[in-house]
């Protein structure tokens, strides 16, 4: 599997996740909510300069 392919299924996972913890604390405000937003947004960014770095 391609590492692209990889992040994207990890993005999948911790999205889930992410809106699950939304659900049981009421919202984006919880700093655990906040620390898995976060941990969404480096996979994002990682995914993005893969794909930038395939393209060059």
């Amino acid at each position: 599997m391609r590492e692209v392919e990889v992040i994207q299924r990890r993005i999948e996972c911790e999205r889930i996740e992410l809106y699950k913890m939304q659900r049981k604390h009421g919202g984006l405000q919880h700093p655990k909510v906040l620390k898995q937003s976060m941990r969404v947004d480096e996979l994002i960014n990682m995914y993005n300069r893969a794909i930038y770095s395939c393209c060059k």
